[in-house]
């Protein structure tokens, strides 16, 4: 049983068949469509579609990319 919409605004949404079995991996099993905003007393949610997200993501790479530095721990615990 998924999450009920109500309460998840900002939430991931996704398809997801009734009846589909579990992959080993999770991007096969879930297929993401977007971001939920909104949740309306008639059932129809009101959200963001993955391309625009993608989109956005990706216009805020190019204009303010984030630089990544990793520093290994040379102290072992």
């Amino acid at each position: 049983m998924g999450p009920h919409p109500q309460g998840m605004s900002g939430g991931a949404m996704y398809f997801f068949s009734k009846n589909q079995m579990l992959k080993s991996n999770i991007d096969d099993t879930f297929r993401f469509a977007g971001i939920g905003i909104e949740y309306k007393k008639d059932n129809s949610i009101i959200g963001v579609p993955r391309l625009k997200i993608i989109e956005l993501i990706e216009m805020l790479d190019i204009e303010r990319p984030i630089q990544v530095k990793l520093v290994q721990n040379s102290s072992a615990r």
